[in-house]
């Protein structure tokens, strides 16, 4: 579903039309404009409604779906986007309404994660890798507007954002082992099968999700790893 979402947008098109050229296009969690974007690995989607009609079919999900997407007041870009989506989704079954709340209104809606979507133009305050991954990438925290995480992922970002080596920071870190089956799961913490810090006791001990810092949370049985 969100993969036929995204092949119905099309983004060459908004960058010409709303960003008058000003833009590049490409997918991803790391920006272009910041240290450590890779545009091999973050090479746009490319705009196909055929693929998208065919993932929705294939999902087996009931058409037309009907989100909704909420926008701010006097923002005439998030209208203009919101436009451009409906237009598009609409071919391929997803009938996206709008909803516009005055700035206040938006603001603790957005914040509180208390909508199922919405609009915004988003980008990073400090232009480093490791901050915006800090907030749009973690899991349990308010900054994370997308709802979105993968707890697997909070170990590694947080080792890179330990680290004050720029090619540390940049370096790709493989993961090894078995993916793990989430029908079934294996004992003790899940990520254990892949994770490089894992001890004998993972296998046994389900960690639990504790805080331990502002917006940190982590979930292991390992004190020495941040």
């Amino acid at each position: 579903m969100r993969e036929a979402a995204a092949l119905a947008v099309p983004y060459e098109d908004i960058i010409k039309k709303l960003a008058y050229g000003y833009g590049t296009a490409y997918y991803g969690p790391i920006p272009p404009s910041l240290p450590g974007f890779n545009a091999e690995l973050s090479k746009p989607l490319p705009y196909d409604l055929q693929k998208a009609k065919a993932l929705i079919a294939e999902s087996g999900l009931p058409t037309p779906i009907k989100p909704e997407v909420m926008i701010q007041e006097g923002d005439p870009t998030q209208a203009q986007l919101a436009t451009v989506v409906q237009n598009t989704w609409k071919q391929i079954g997803i009938d996206l309404s709008g909803k516009v709340a005055p700035a206040a209104e938006f603001q603790e809606l957005s914040q509180g994660h208390k909508v199922q979507s919405l609009m915004r133009l988003d980008g990073p305050g400090v232009f480093e890798t490791g901050h915006c991954w800090g907030y749009d990438l973690i899991c349990g925290i308010s900054f994370n507007l997308s709802d979105i995480c993968l707890k697997d992922t909070a170990p590694l970002i947080t080792e890179m954002r330990a680290s004050s080596d720029p090619a540390r920071r940049g370096q790709r870190i493989a993961l090894e082992g078995d993916v793990p089956s989430p029908i079934d799961p294996p004992s003790g913490c899940v990520f254990r099968t892949r994770c490089r810090h894992a001890l004998a006791a993972c296998a046994t001990a389900v960690p639990p999700l504790v805080e331990v810092g502002p917006g940190h949370a982590k979930a292991c049985i390992r004190e020495d790893i941040p």
